[in-house]
């Protein structure tokens, strides 16, 4: 016999893994646009945030 209160454990996964993928394209959208109004201002910004990122 199943507990009522609460969703599937499966359901309540995919639901998880659906905001966590909102989170991370929101937050590679809000990257970018940074990027964009910095290239604007610096055009050497661009450079050092990749390599800080790819940690070279």
């Amino acid at each position: 016999m199943r507990a009522r209160t609460g969703m599937p454990y499966s359901q309540r996964w995919r639901n998880w893994s659906r905001i966590a993928d909102v989170c991370r394209d929101g937050r590679r959208s809000v990257e970018r646009a940074a990027i964009k109004c910095f290239n604007l201002l610096n055009p050497n910004f661009y450079v050092t945030w990749y390599w800080t990122r790819t940690g070279t």
